[in-house]
C-alpha cells in the first residue's frame, strides 16, 4: 500500500525552520551583545563623581540663594549660603 502523502524530509519543511527562527536569533543576539560587552571599556565617567557632585550641590545652592535676593542685598546672600535651602 502507498501512502497518499509523500513524505518530505523534515528540513525541507518550512515549518521547522519558522519554530527554530526565535530562539537561534536570541542565541546570535546574545552572542553579539556578549562580544560588545567583553571588548568595549566601560568605565567610570569620571574617578571622582563624589566631589563633583558635591560642588553641584553647593553651585545649585549658592544660585538658588542669590535669586531670592536683591542683588544689592550681600549679606542676605551671604545668609542665604550658609543657612541653606
Amino acid at each position: 500500500m502507498k501512502p497518499s502523502v509523500q513524505e518530505i524530509r523534515w528540513y525541507k519543511q518550512t515549518w521547522p525552520w519558522l519554530l527554530m527562527l526565535p530562539p537561534l536569533v536570541s542565541v546570535v543576539g546574545g552572542v553579539a551583545v556578549l562580544c560588545l560587552a567583553i571588548g568595549t571599556n566601560d568605565g567610570l565617567v569620571a574617578t571622582d563623581y563624589y566631589r563633583q557632585g558635591v560642588t553641584i550641590n553647593e553651585r545649585l545652592t549658592q544660585e538658588r540663594a542669590a535669586s531670592e535676593c536683591p542683588a544689592k542685598d550681600l549679606a542676605c546672600s551671604e545668609r542665604r549660603v550658609r543657612e541653606g535651602p
